[in-house]
């Protein structure tokens, strides 16, 4: 009977977080950005995904874009506690054709409004790190 109580109770807290958290996550209001530097000689389209807190799915921040080789762009963000940038790596210095390469890195209970990453290529694959 303990053992139920406890599950209940259990539940009853992931609930209370799901709801309430994304609703205080951040309340600092203020916009920040991330900055996405491409170290590489290969385009690739950036989408940058926030997250409230490990209840709320991932959702896209703004709109993805490409980022050319060699080239660095800034993208403003509403504040959240965990973020996650992806970049599809194309085989030319635009964006065009298809994906070679698929990589991403996560951060989770960010303080920062500011972040940077950097897309680089380490031998024959690619990692994206901020």
């Amino acid at each position: 009977m303990k053992g139920l109580h406890m599950l209940k109770w259990l539940a009853s807290a992931a609930l209370f977080a799901s709801i309430f958290t994304p609703l205080m996550a951040r309340a600092d209001g203020g916009v920040g950005e991330v900055t996405v530097t491409n170290h590489t000689k290969h385009g690739a389209w950036i989408t940058i995904y926030a997250s409230a807190n490990v209840f709320t799915p991932w959702t896209i921040t703004g709109m993805a874009f490409c980022l050319k080789a060699d080239a660095r762009q800034l993208a403003p963000i509403q504040p959240t506690n965990e973020l996650k940038v992806r970049a599809e790596i194309k085989p030319g210095a635009d964006c065009a054709w298809n994906t070679i390469w698929d990589t991403y890195d996560v951060r989770k209970g960010l303080t920062q409004k500011n972040i940077f990453a950097g897309i680089y290529v380490n031998g024959d694959h690619y990692n994206l790190w901020f």
